[in-house]
């Protein structure tokens, strides 16, 4: 899509708070770039400092061409730190009181094996656990936002085709004892799926009685992105060589890939459907021997999840109650060390 092409969605996100988490670069610096564009006040939420400001000012020079009134700023946010998390939303909070549109897109994929500082498997902290720590950090003021402006607000969850690879290790849920290969970061996106659809269910409009709170889910298939960067991943891994491989011959390049979350975010909610049922927009996929086959065609195809796990609600329930009550431990722990 073209700057040309995210001006018609302006009276949709004109003069809205959204926070767009890894928008510094690939999938998630295009939908912030499209935000902005449409007239939306963006905050990039990356970890990384000095990169984010270069995108800062990309997106600010985007959105001068598309002649918007939209404006770009960057927080700084580490999804493997609960207490990174934490001072992110205390900071943005004091920025201001509203908040419209909330980006789940920031993941690592296929690093060196290591743990997060909260004892984490690398990919399952911030891919799973730290998005849902960060949503539920930000529940009420998407809620309150959703009632002043009585109309709802929305999340987008950037998902991926690589949840028909993914399991539930509910022994294991933060894989501690877990290699951080392409099966454990297919299990975190199939995990941050069951998470959405869960919230999708407990927050829409009609289960809250008035504007709430509605989640999409965007998959945006085989991309190029800098998470295929030589340094960004293990080569020593097999897997994640082979998919860097095949990923530079026939990956979207990361402005197609993004297509599904940017419509995601500004399309009229009236035009999308919620992942209550399980469902996500993206290009075509299918699951063979248990491995995904995309198909790059269709980029806003609507298509349910195919894995098990993420079409039964009751697992999806059991999983966030579970991920909840670990988040809660970590929280107390962390206070006691204080």
């Amino acid at each position: 899509m073209e700057i040309c092409e995210f001006r018609r969605y302006r009276s949709e996100v004109a003069g809205k708070q959204a926070v767009v988490t890894g928008g510094n670069s690939g999938i998630g610096f295009e939908v912030a770039k499209a935000l902005a564009c449409a007239g939306a006040h963006v905050v990039v939420a990356s970890r990384n400092a000095a990169k984010s400001s270069e995108a800062v000012e990309q997106l600010r020079i985007a959105a001068g061409r598309a002649r918007s009134p939209g404006t770009v700023d960057f927080l700084q946010l580490d999804l493997s730190s609960l207490r990174s998390i934490q001072h992110f939303v205390t900071d943005l909070k004091a920025r201001s009181s509203e908040l419209h549109i909330l980006v789940n897109n920031a993941a690592v994929w296929c690093p060196e094996d290591s743990k997060t500082v909260e004892g984490m498997e690398a990919q399952v902290g911030p891919n799973y656990f730290g998005s849902v720590y960060l949503t539920e950090l930000l529940l009420t003021i998407l809620k309150d936002t959703a009632k002043q402006q009585h109309a709802p607000t929305r999340i987008v969850w950037v998902t991926s085709a690589a949840e028909v690879f993914g399991t539930v290790d509910w022994d294991d849920l933060m894989g501690e004892h877990k290699s951080s290969d392409f099966r454990q970061y297919s299990s975190t996106k199939l995990m941050g799926f069951m998470a959405a659809r869960f919230l999708s269910q407990q927050y829409s409009s009609a289960k809250s009685q008035g504007p709430g709170v509605q989640i999409f889910g965007a998959q945006p298939g085989a991309t190029k992105t800098g998470a295929f960067a030589w340094g960004a991943f293990d080569p020593w891994k097999p897997a994640a060589f082979l998919q860097v491989m095949l990923g530079r011959l026939v990956g979207l390049p990361a402005n197609h890939g993004a297509i599904p979350a940017i419509l995601c975010c500004l399309q009229p909610s009236s035009e999308l459907t919620d992942m209550q049922d399980g469902v996500h927009y993206g290009p075509r996929y299918s699951s063979f021997a248990g491995l995904p086959m995309l198909t790059n065609a269709g980029l806003a195809s609507k298509q349910h999840a195919i894995n098990p796990h993420a079409l039964n609600i009751d697992e999806c329930r059991r999983l966030y109650e579970a991920t909840l009550q670990i988040l809660k431990d970590k929280e107390s722990a962390r206070h006691k060390k204080q």
